[in-house]
């Protein structure tokens, strides 16, 4: 399991990866935090490098972050 502390010093660099990816600070603040959600809740032993290990699960979540933000936009919008 990730501890806090190593969470916290590659934050910045995960929440950089999430805003390239997701193009925007809040979509980006929410996968860190989902991220961060994962990685507390993981049974695993500690990995060896958490920050990749971090960037690997961040980069599973944000896809699942952009297909609710298209669901969102199409609850909003009805196609004609």
């Amino acid at each position: 399991m990730v501890q806090v502390a190593e969470f916290e010093a590659t934050r910045p660099q995960v929440t950089a990866w999430a805003f390239r990816l997701l193009g925007s600070v809040h979509d980006a603040e929410d996968a860190v935090q989902t991220t961060w959600i994962k990685a507390s809740a993981a049974a695993s032993a500690e990995p060896r490098n958490p920050a990749a290990w971090l960037t690997t699960v961040l980069t599973r979540v944000c896809p699942d972050h952009l297909r609710a933000r298209r669901r969102r936009r199409e609850d909003r919008c009805p196609r004609t």
